[in-house]
């Protein structure tokens, strides 16, 4: 699913970059800038051939004609482009060099009061996430609103929308609360006058962030429930992955630490899934936040650990200053002091160097504590006095009480106690002052927080039901694709296999005229040949020839011949219970099953004849079956109708030879018990010519064995005739 959200995005990016579109697009390009500003960042240099350079108008106005743009097109593409050169998810070589120089040519270029709001937003946006100036920051910050406030245009919302953000966050880091809730409360109406969920997303989680920063955990509790509610109806990943992380560290601070836990896996492997290193370092820094709250502390210094390498593969100084920091407590809390101010002392650098006073004034403060376990009262007065120093700065109640309690402390262990009363002087005097001022009404209620968590569980299940559904309609869809699929499928198969039936039964047929007589339609020579191939209850085979029939279709016509030759096949079939086959007019194959005497075969045919009104003489040759008495040795077909031949041969040299030529004759062969199966083998006349001269097969026959000519040499066998 993300792979296709990218997709679509990217797609929206390239048409973002040739042109400012329709309301709609000027809102996604805002979307696109805080969900995806390394893949927009990477369209929008590719577009403009960054880096440009251009000292007034009329340079600008030519290279934007050189690069088919309209100046106001190509000035919003660097407006765009300098903003995200500081997002922190971009790294790009020589990027911070180039955005300050792209800053000031736009500043050259801003001729009307949304310009140089844009570029006063630009130049605090630099101070501030560049140089960590904050205070500068918020002048510029505060110089484009005063510019742009009085404009109404949808370009003006989305800048007055984007300002207020970043003042909300300016704000919170120098721990003005007042001003950051002011700011945070009107970046979310500039959402909803947007109208659109990611940006109302985003802005309640803003708004969830900063009640849970200032500990008023219902309150965060119910903007980040309303976030999750409004992110379960879009398909951005990246904020999904943020709201989780959100959630683990408001389970945190409620002491809820399975949740805690669960919200910040998840967290870890979405982020990993997207490939942000910076935000797994995150999660990473909430799971050992997680482990440090209940005394974990060795299972917390191994996330501090994996976040501390993240960081320092990634370059992000201030986020390993903090784990330096965070590393140092949990060291302290083990007993192993040298380690713990060794980690604290890298942070101290840190911090001094980005001149990030907010983070140093807590990590003074936790060096002295340190140093005060290890009874190293100089170090705690030293790092005690540079903490009050910044907290008096920053007029910082809470650590300038702190600062001095460590510096009496420290006075006392070493005997001044001269000294030690002006710290607890000072400690008074702030206490009474605060306790002068009103104090902020509590919202911790026990029944608030369960509300909140109930209204929380109940968005994210109805955000899992949304995508249970999501995934139902799917498979749903599938399913219905699938059998439309599968009825088409049906539909085919169901035709191809009429097809194949019909193919099949064409063969079928086609085989079955194959093996018919051309001229009668009567089984003939193939049928034969295919009958004899499985002679299963056949007790004899028989050829036999009719020779007045032999050249019918000559004398009376083909018609007629088919006719007589197929009438005188069925009636034979008839009579003799035998399957008749037309080999050629006037031959006729037969396949007798049971008992059939040759005598009354011949003499049967002569009455089916003579009822037909057939007045011609029968030649027959006959072999029983089966041919050896070793059932084993098989004769092929063709041998087996050439042995037939052979004895058909014989019968009409009985008939040829004699007087009277109305006489019919058989002759039928039969092998002996030790005839060899090589007597039917090729060439078949003369193995079997052969093997009837040296007594192998006996020759039965109701004419003179010895007048029969074998028709290959046409010479008479005498021998063994006589003892046969």
């Amino acid at each position: 699913m993300f792979r296709y959200i990218n997709i679509s995005l990217l797609a929206l990016l390239f048409f973002m970059t040739n042109a400012i579109a329709n309301p709609e697009d000027q809102i996604a390009e805002e979307v696109a800038i805080q969900e995806s500003p390394v893949a927009f960042y990477d369209r929008m240099i590719h577009s403009i051939s960054f880096p440009i350079a251009f000292e007034n108008h009329e340079q600008f106005n030519t290279i934007a004609n050189e690069l088919s743009y309209a100046p106001d097109v190509l000035q919003h593409k660097l407006f765009v482009l300098a903003r995200l050169s500081m997002n922190h998810l971009v790294r790009r070589k020589y990027k911070t060099a180039n955005t300050k120089d792209l800053i000031q040519q736009l500043n050259i270029i801003a001729n009307n009061t949304y310009d140089l709001a844009t570029v006063a937003m630009l130049n605090g946006r630099y101070v501030g996430k560049i140089e960590n100036n904050y205070e500068k920051a918020i002048s510029h910050y505060n110089q484009a609103l005063g510019q742009i406030q009085a404009e109404h245009e949808l370009k003006a919302l989305i800048l007055k929308h984007t300002i207020h953000r970043h003042l909300g966050m300016l704000y919170m880091l120098t721990r003005q609360r007042a001003p950051a809730l002011k700011h945070f409360t009107t970046y979310r109406d500039y959402a909803y006058q947007l109208r659109d969920n990611y940006l109302i997303t985003a802005a309640e989680a803003e708004l969830g962030k900063y009640y849970n920063k200032t500990g008023q955990l219902a309150l965060a509790l119910q903007h980040f429930s309303e976030a999750f509610r409004l992110a379960s109806l879009t398909q951005y990943p990246k904020q999904k992955a943020h709201l989780q992380l959100r959630l683990a560290q408001v389970y945190r601070d409620l002491a809820q630490w399975p949740e805690a836990m669960e919200y910040g896996q998840m967290a870890a492997d979405s982020f990993r899934t997207l490939e942000s290193e910076t935000y797994v370092s995150k999660s990473m820094t909430v799971l050992a936040m997680v482990h440090a709250e209940q005394g974990l502390w060795r299972q917390a210094i191994d996330y501090y650990l994996n976040a501390q390498q993240i960081d320092a593969k990634l370059g992000n100084v201030i986020a390993q200053g903090l784990n330096f920091h965070n590393l140092g407590e949990s060291h302290s809390k083990i007993g192993d002091i040298p380690t713990a101010l060794q980690y604290l002392l890298k942070a101290n650098k840190i911090f001094k160097e980005r001149n990030v006073k907010h983070y140093l004034v807590s990590n003074e403060l936790l060096i002295a504590e340190v140093a005060k376990l290890e009874q190293n009262w100089d170090l705690v007065k030293q790092h005690a006095q540079l903490a009050l120093d910044i907290a008096l700065e920053k007029s910082l109640a809470e650590e300038q009480v702190q600062a001095l309690q460590f510096k009496a402390d420290a006075y006392t262990a070493l005997q001044e106690h001269q000294n030690a009363i002006e710290p607890l002087t000072q400690i008074v005097t702030i206490l009474s002052q605060q306790g002068k001022q009103p104090q902020a009404p509590s919202n911790y209620s026990p029944s608030i927080l369960a509300e909140q968590k109930l209204k929380l569980d109940l968005n994210v299940m109805k955000g899992k039901l949304n995508k249970a559904k999501e995934q139902q309609d799917l498979k749903s869809a599938a399913v219905a694709i699938l059998l439309i699929i599968g009825i088409i499928l049906a539909m085919v198969t169901f035709q191809l296999y009429q097809r194949a039936r019909e193919a099949s039964q064409n063969l079928d047929k086609s085989k079955a005229t194959q093996q018919l007589e051309p001229g009668t339609g009567h089984p003939g020579y193939l049928a034969f040949l295919t009958a004899l191939d499985n002679p299963q209850g056949i007790s004899a085979t028989a050829l036999f020839q009719l020779e007045s029939l032999l050249d019918l279709d000559i004398c009376e016509g083909q018609s007629a011949s088919n006719e007589k030759n197929s009438h005188i096949a069925q009636s034979i079939e008839s009579e003799l219970s035998a399957k008749c086959f037309v080999i050629r007019p006037g031959l006729f194959a037969l396949n007798l099953y049971g008992e059939s005497p040759t005598e009354k075969l011949l003499e049967k045919l002569q009455a089916v004849l003579i009822a037909q009104q057939v007045q011609t003489p029968v030649a027959l040759g006959l072999l029983k079956l089966p041919i050896f008495t070793n059932l084993d040795i098989k004769v092929e077909p063709e041998l087996h109708l050439e042995a037939l031949q052979l004895a058909l041969a014989g019968a009409s040299s009985l008939h040829q030879n004699k007087a009277d030529k109305t006489q019919s004759y058989y002759v039928s062969f039969r092998t002996l018990d030790f005839a060899p199966s090589a007597v039917f083998s090729r060439p078949l006349y003369i193995h079997l010519e052969q093997a009837i001269i040296r007594g192998l097969i006996r020759v039965d026959t109701n004419g003179n064995k010895t007048s029969i000519v074998w028709q290959k040499n046409h010479k008479k066998i005498k021998h063994n005739f006589e003892i046969n």
